[in-house]
């Protein structure tokens, strides 16, 4: 039988070349001796008990005694079934091994967690980096920001606009000292509010990207980061005062 698809089976449950063609000459003899098999399968007569030891530990063959000693193949549902079960032994010990030497090692080296955190300096580096997070958005997008002119919306409005045109959703709270023409532009892509005062602000994404803004005087600061906790707790600051009685909905013109 040559027959490429089975050969290749056969190897894939750890069989070797000569093993193979061992047991597929039994299946189609039945039980003979070393000499009949060596002569029939092919294979060197000085490697032929070599072969036949390994297939009999492996339980695809067992010998019956006599002289001369006969082998004869085991059923192959059978042969399958024994070679799986010690596969599975294997696995499990190898997975017991590998968790308890190296699961306390990840840990130590704290890889649980590791998300990207860093410090954006100046508006420009800024608003460059809300632009790239409205284009990984997927759902939606929270802004929060005081005193918000015309001309950061200017920067930003193409990727509002995009962001509109794939159906994410968009919220924006911000003071009533903001631009009423930023607003009112502002008003077209998303649900606004406004309150007399807030403090701070930031862009939350998905629930997994946060930026905390830092406005300063003379410069702008802001942290960005892909923790999740920290995007968590910012959406739930901005929902809470999203929500407060003070926050007034903004209906533009």
């Amino acid at each position: 039988m040559e027959d490429m698809e089975i050969f290749q089976a056969l190897r894939g449950f750890g069989l070797t070349e000569y093993e193979a063609r061992v047991y597929i000459t039994l299946l189609e003899n039945g039980s003979m001796t070393a000499a009949e098999i060596s002569s029939a399968s092919g294979i060197p007569y000085s490697r032929i008990y070599e072969v036949l030891t390994r297939l009999e530990k492996k339980g695809w063959i067992e010998s019956l005694s006599g002289r001369p000693k006969l082998y004869k193949p085991l059923p192959p549902s059978e042969a399958v079934k024994i070679v799986k079960m010690e596969l599975e032994r294997q696995l499990e010990n190898y997975e017991n091994v590998v968790i308890e030497k190296l699961q306390p090692l990840y840990e130590k080296q704290a890889l649980v967690e590791r998300p990207d955190v860093y410090i954006i300096r100046g508006i420009e580096n800024v608003l460059a980096r809300v632009i790239e997070m409205f284009e990984g958005a997927k759902k939606k997008v929270m802004i929060s920001m005081s005193n918000i002119n015309i001309e950061y919306v200017k920067v930003i409005e193409d990727a509002l606009r995009n962001l509109k045109i794939r159906n994410i959703k968009i919220e924006i709270l911000t003071s009533t000292d903001s631009s009423l023409e930023a607003l009112s532009r502002l008003s077209k892509y998303g649900e606004i509010r406004t309150r007399d005062r807030l403090y701070g602000g930031g862009v939350i994404v998905d629930d997994h990207e946060v930026m905390l803004l830092l406005m300063g005087k003379s410069n702008v600061l802001a942290i960005w980061s892909t923790h999740i906790e920290l995007a968590t707790l910012a959406r739930d600051y901005f929902y809470y005062l999203w929500n407060m009685p003070d926050t007034i909905r903004f209906k533009g013109d």
